[in-house]
């Protein structure tokens, strides 16, 4: 009987001291993976919002949320290159966008 007891409270004390080891690892995991997914949905976000502007607005302004956007994606593929095949398809878009108002704003230019 008194075996089983100092058994049992052994194998207690050993996932006791697992549970503690192995709960800041996954706590660190959890960590990671949201900030991870808050960048995801920043970048798409600003992508999103940079677009939005690029029709409703010209100038220098828009200029330069654009060059942030690029600039906070090239970040965002620096620290987190898991985010690649994610953000990239994002940015080509971004500047297909670009250039085919480009286009319409020179095309414009020209009927005037």
């Amino acid at each position: 009987m008194l075996k089983a007891i100092a058994i049992s409270l052994l194998v207690l004390f050993a996932l006791v001291l697992a549970w503690h080891l192995v709960f800041p690892i996954a706590g660190g995991v959890i960590a990671l993976t949201s900030g991870i997914w808050s960048f995801i949905v920043a970048s798409i976000v600003m992508i999103c919002a940079t677009i939005f502007m690029l029709f409703l607005f010209t100038g220098l302004g828009i200029l330069l949320l654009g060059l942030f956007v690029f600039f906070w994606i090239v970040i965002g593929i620096a620290l987190f290159p898991i985010l690649f095949p994610i953000l990239v398809p994002l940015l080509i878009l971004f500047a297909f966008i670009l250039f085919i108002r480009k286009r319409y704003l020179e095309r414009k230019e020209k009927d005037i």
